[in-house]
């Protein structure tokens, strides 16, 4: 009898230092329990934006989305997002995070006057001009 006991206890042990083992594996590589280095919030889709399309170029002329954290689309239709045009964000209640993709060369005139609520903006290493007031009155951004 002391063997097969013995025995019961030895594969009783195994199993639950396997199960305790892959538990820990599956904590370790899960993505969503690691802390992230930065807000993920993923392109917005692109019925919240006005544009026009200039031969492979395009411009956003309006948002007309939620608000809260957006991250504007490097293409739309297969077009890249090149510029942000005068006024396109101007009061529109954006609030919170705000990335601009790598796309965009120029950020027009007012493009986000008006929006208080901004607290970050990203924007990319290509953006070539900055227009006047393009964040006037962004007064959350620190």
């Amino acid at each position: 009898m002391y063997k097969r006991g013995s025995q019961h206890q030895s594969t009783l042990s195994a199993a639950l230092f396997l199960g305790a083992a892959a538990f820990f594996l599956v904590l370790l590589l899960s993505p969503a329990l690691t802390a992230p280095d930065a807000l993920q919030v993923g392109a917005a889709p692109p019925e919240d934006f006005s544009y026009t399309i200039s031969g492979d170029t395009l411009t956003i002329t309006g948002y007309n989305g939620p608000g809260g954290d957006v991250e504007i689309p490097a293409e739309i239709d297969g077009v890249a997002v090149t510029g942000i045009g005068q006024d396109a964000f101007s009061d529109s209640g954006l609030t919170g995070d705000l990335i601009i993709p790598g796309s965009v060369t120029d950020i027009g005139d007012s493009a986000f006057s008006g929006c208080s609520g901004l607290t970050a903006v990203t924007i990319p290493d290509g953006v070539i001009n900055i227009w006047e007031r393009a964040f006037y009155g962004c007064v959350g951004l620190t």
